[in-house]
Formats: structure tokens, sequence, C-alpha cells
């Protein structure tokens, strides 16, 4: 896959498709299989023999394999996790896992001769294969697929490492194709119920790069305008868990399900950044998941997305149901209306800078026993000397122990510096630095009362919280 130096679209022939340019390979992704190991293992797909040549991932239901005819074509297999207990050294699943996982493949292959189209990765096979080994062999249900170029994820794990950039056209043209695909599969009366950018996979599209859906594992075919033949059976990643399902007994799975998740990750796709940590997600059962709307899409995105676009993504996942989008439809209409009101504003180098940055910091508080002294000292483990950091992007800043921490921003003329909302922090700002100060009279005079009425207490931990929200123009 390479990058168009003229347009900065993405592609997979020698020269750009859309301007005729040449351009820059794409990094491979690689390492979340670094530590598989595979015994030689030949899969028997309908008539044809193939060859295991590695494996491509792993999701909650099931192993995705790279496979090689006997012609040389290359394909890409998913197996249940039964595959790893047999001819990988990743064994050791539950025997309800692995029940779990043949369950959700035998859905899959069902729904995979039952949709076809364009939004989907292409499906040549789908049924019963044969793995055989030197000393084992047995039969269960797969399905055989294009082989990607990638995910969504990958694509996504590449520009927050810093290892490749989505310019701003690409994420235009990236999100339109999600919002067409989505729309697309809805036209077949089925709702995915599962998209996360691991299983949105990038596809060569004649010279260009399709985004296309994968995993029906948890697919239903749904009637998109009531709630009919739903069902609550829970399997998704928990960053793009809809809280709508816990919270209303009478919403079930339809049409704004898939619409919610879509937003969820358009939103990330804009703003670059995973809008939970990575580690803290995880694939789920039944639990309910983080308000992404109170605290991602208003307290950060709000001032970088320009507010057309932002009203979209709001409608999208708002916890209101009744005022979400009813189909993928009238969401892709105000999609790319918003789209082409703000594409020309946006990707300029001489856009206004506006960040949302998150502060934590924790703190130990000891009781005051009267004396001047201690009392001064009753907030433990603090550094009074600011601790001087270099701005370089990233969400969240953790200011441990220190009192005060200087941020430089090198490339801004800063215009306004602010803590938004109640909080123990205070800041300053000058032409290119903000100071951000833990206000430690505030906190003493808040929790010292709480000490003193209490024989009990002999100390108070808590987690400080506050957001710094910053303006200015790149110079």
């Amino acid at each position: 896959m390479r990058q168009c130096s003229g347009c900065q679209r993405f592609f997979t022939r020698q020269h750009c498709p859309l301007c005729g340019s040449t351009g820059d390979d794409i990094p491979q992704v690689g390492g979340e299989t670094a530590d598989y190991k595979i015994l030689p293992v030949t899969v028997t797909v309908g008539s044809q023999m193939c060859r295991v040549t590695g494996i491509v991932g792993q999701g909650g239901h099931g192993v995705v394999l790279a496979l090689v005819n006997e012609a040389g074509e290359t394909f890409a297999l998913k197996v249940p996790l039964e595959f790893n207990e047999r001819f990988t050294n990743h064994q050791g699943n539950k025997k309800s896992l692995l029940q779990l996982s043949r369950k959700y493949m035998d859905h899959e292959v069902e729904m995979a001769h039952r949709v076809k189209g364009a939004a989907l990765i292409k499906i040549d096979y789908a049924g019963p294969v044969t793995c055989s080994s030197s000393d084992t062999e047995i039969s269960f249900p797969a399905v055989r697929m294009e082989l990607a170029l990638g995910t969504l994820k990958d694509l996504l794990d590449l520009h927050i490492a810093g290892r490749w950039r989505i310019p701003f056209v690409e994420k235009v043209a990236l999100i339109r194709k999600l919002a067409r695909a989505v729309e697309a599969l809805h036209k077949e009366a089925v709702v995915h119920r599962d998209i996360s950018p691991h299983n949105i996979f990038l596809v060569d599209r004649g010279g260009e790069i399709g985004y296309v859906f994968g995993d029906l594992g948890t697919s239903q075919p749904v009637d998109l305008h009531g709630n009919d033949n739903s069902t609550t059976r829970m399997a998704f990643h928990n960053r793009y868990l809809d809280p709508a399902l816990f919270l209303f007994d009478n919403f079930r799975y339809d049409a704004r399900i898939d619409i919610y998740q879509v937003g969820v990750i358009i939103t990330e796709i804009i703003m670059g950044e995973y809008w939970q940590p990575e580690e803290e997600e995880s694939s789920v059962y039944g639990f309910g998941s983080t308000d992404f709307t109170e605290e991602y899409l208003k307290k950060y995105a709000r001032d970088e997305i320009p507010p057309q676009l932002w009203n979209v993504l709001h409608k999208a996942v708002t916890l209101k149901i009744k005022h979400r989008y009813r189909t993928a439809s009238q969401f892709r209409l105000a999609l790319e209306k918003a789209l082409t009101e703000v594409e020309p504003l946006m990707g300029r180098e001489d856009n206004p800078f506006k960040k949302s940055i998150g502060i934590h910091y924790k703190r130990l508080i000891l009781p005051d026993t009267g004396t001047n002294e201690e009392t001064s000292a009753g907030i433990e483990g603090a550094d009074s000397h600011p601790v001087p950091l270099t701005y370089d992007g990233r969400r969240h800043i953790a200011l441990d122990s220190a009192d005060s921490m200087d941020i430089d921003f090198p490339a801004l003329q800063l215009q306004r510096a602010f803590i938004s909302g109640p909080s123990f922090m205070r800041c300053t700002f000058s032409a290119n630095r903000v100071t951000v100060s833990i206000d430690q009279q505030a906190v003493m005079q808040t929790l010292q009362p709480l000490l003193r009425s209490s024989r009990q207490c002999r100390r108070i931990e808590f987690d400080g919280r506050a957001v710094l929200k910053v303006e200015g123009i790149r110079r």
C-alpha cells in the first residue's frame, strides 16, 4: 500500500489512480502475533488443498490464517479458536470459550451465505474445512476470504505511533467510504453489531483503497425500522459498546447500534487517537461501557471538530436514543453535508489550533495535628519545582507528585489557556508556554475538615483530574 506524493490519497498501484503521481510505501504493522508458533498445517477447503503460511490475527471468537493454494493464490481463512488448541502454542482456552467460538463461526458461515455486497470483504467459501498436521486432523466451520492489506486498526496504530500520517484528505475519503459501507450493509437488512477498527479491512479496489466490513459472527438480519427479530446477546469490543443497551429495557438491536459504533470510529479517525487507552480495551460480554458522549465527545472533541460535523456525530451517539438517526441513509446524508461544509477549512495549516488536554495527579492528605509546620506539609510527596514538558500531541498528561508543570508549545502562538470546569488546578500562559499548578490551599481547605471530623480517618488518597483547554495560532 502506498501514499500519493501529490494528492496524499492511499493506493496500491505504481501510480496514483486519482492524479497519476507516485508515492511512498506505507510501513507494515507487526508484532501482535509475532509470538505465534504454528505447526506445519494443510487445510482442505472444498476440493482444494491449501497450506497455512502464517497467522493474520486473532479476535475474541476466531483465528485468521494466511493460506496459499497449489496455484500460488493467497487467501485468508477464519477458523474457530480450536485451531489454537490443536496446531499452535496459544493453548489453554476454556472449554466454554471454545464452544462459543465454534457457535459464532457456525453463525458466520450461515451469514456469509445470506449476505453479499460491496460493503463486505469478498468471501469465496464458507463451510466445513479439514485441518491436518503430522499427527492431528480436525474439521470445523470456516470462512475463506480475500487477504486484506490490513485493518483500520493497523492504520490508526501507525498514525498514533507517529510512524505514518493520515492526511485530512484521506480521512475524509475514509469517512465517506465507511458511511456508504454501513448504508449498503443495512440495505441488505443486516445489522453488523460489532463494528470496530479491528474488523474494518483495507482492500484493493481497482488500485484504490476500499474499506469494508468483515467478521459477521454477531450480525443479524433485522427489521431496521422496528424491534422484530432482535436479540440482546453481547459480543462487542468495550470501546465501541453502546451504553444505551444497558440503560433502556425497550432498546434492542437495530440500525442505531451500527450507527453508534461508526460514529465513535469516525470521531477517532478525525481526532487521530483512540478515545480510550488501548490497554483498557477488551472484548466483553454483557458489561456496560463508559459514556463516550460525556467522557470524550463533549469533553475533548467539541473544541477540535467543527460544529457542523460535531453535531452529526453527537446525534449518532447520543444516549437520547429517540434523537438518533434511524437509518444509515439519514446518517450518511447528514455526514456528507457536514463534510462538504467543513472540508475547505479543515486540514489547512493556518487553521487555529485548539486542544483539550487531560491533566491527572494523585495526592495523599495527612491529618493536621495542629502545628503550622505539619499543616503546611499536609500534602505528601509534592515537588515544588515545575516539571518541564514539550507538548507532543498527547491527550493526557500525568503531573504525578509535582505541584506544577511548564508545558511548552514550540510551534504555537498561544491566545488562550484555561482549566475547564471545577478543579483544584489553575493555569497561566505566555507566548508559547502554559504553566499548570495545583492550588494547594484549596485542596487543604476542602479536605482538612474531613480529617479533623473523624478520629478513624488517618489519611485521604485521591486522584485529581482536570481538562486544560489551549487555543493558539500555528507559527
